[in-house]
């Protein structure tokens, strides 16, 4: 975002160089200062994995490069897990981590994680998640649009916690892409009605889609990073918005530690 910015200033400079024609304008840019992102996904069933980059200087070709030369260390239990510097695929979702570790990730609830990254001889950022106990959703359901009868609305309903703060990833996929569009939403319960907290996508399945519906159960702090994500990427395309700052899980850098707490169903949309 920054880069682009200062992409937009020096072009308005160099214009007003060009209509003066002879005059030298001189441009105080600000100190680089080196950064590193930090993604970092506990998925039970998974490898142990993360990826970290660094932000370049913004006169480089390019945003961001990974970093291999970091030391990770997971701490549960008293146990130390440390992360082997190795590119891994994940093809699901064609993304490349640079640190894993051959150690299926194990859910139970309750259970807390630290972190903690070092890098040029000290500690550069630490962290910690728990898994949180799974929702119950109940069988999602499905109406039919009075208007364009072959397309439908999904309906999912989650049965709240009582009595605590609570957060949800809603994320609905067509097996079928030719039949439905993918529906992704963040929830709280503030609205929840009755214990009962209800998503409803627009009309986007086709009859006949098969559709996976995933109900994420979110840390507050990770709630907060993809809300100020979803800000920063539509204030980048919307220049009447204030910029928005990342508001990352992590102390000391960029980016995200969480163990995902997910449960997931599937519905055909048939009449």
């Amino acid at each position: 975002m920054y880069r682009y910015l200062w992409l937009a200033i020096l072009a308005g400079l160099m214009l007003v160089a060009c209509e003066g024609n002879q005059e030298e304008v001189s441009l105080n840019l600000p100190a680089y200062e080196e950064g590193l992102i930090i993604e970092c996904y506990l998925e039970p069933g998974e490898n142990y994995r993360a990826l970290v980059t660094k932000t370049l200087d913004f006169f480089e070709a390019k945003e961001s490069e990974t970093v291999d030369s970091v030391s990770i260390s997971l701490f549960v239990d008293g146990t130390e897990k440390v992360l082997r510097n190795m590119p891994v695929a994940d093809t699901l979702y064609n993304k490349v981590y640079n640190y894993w570790l051959p150690e299926k990730v194990k859910y139970e609830a309750g259970k807390e994680y630290q972190i903690s990254v070092a890098y040029g001889d000290k500690v550069r950022a630490t962290g910690k998640t728990r898994f949180l106990p799974k929702v119950k959703v109940r069988e999602p359901y499905f109406k039919f649009d009075k208007e364009v009868d072959s397309l439908a609305s999904v309906f999912v309903e989650i049965e709240d916690f009582p009595g605590e703060e609570n957060f949800y990833r809603i994320v609905m996929r067509g097996l079928n892409p030719s039949l439905g569009h993918t529906y992704e939403g963040l929830w709280d319960d503030v609205n929840a009605a009755d214990g009962v907290v209800t998503a409803i996508t627009g009309y986007n399945f086709f009859e006949g889609a098969i559709v996976v519906v995933n109900v994420y159960h979110l840390e507050k702090s990770y709630y907060r990073f993809l809300k100020s994500v979803t800000q920063a990427k539509e204030s980048n395309y919307n220049p009447f918005m204030q910029p928005a700052g990342i508001k990352s899980t992590l102390e000391g850098a960029t980016g995200v530690f969480s163990a995902v707490t997910l449960t997931s169903d599937t519905i055909i949309v048939k009449r």
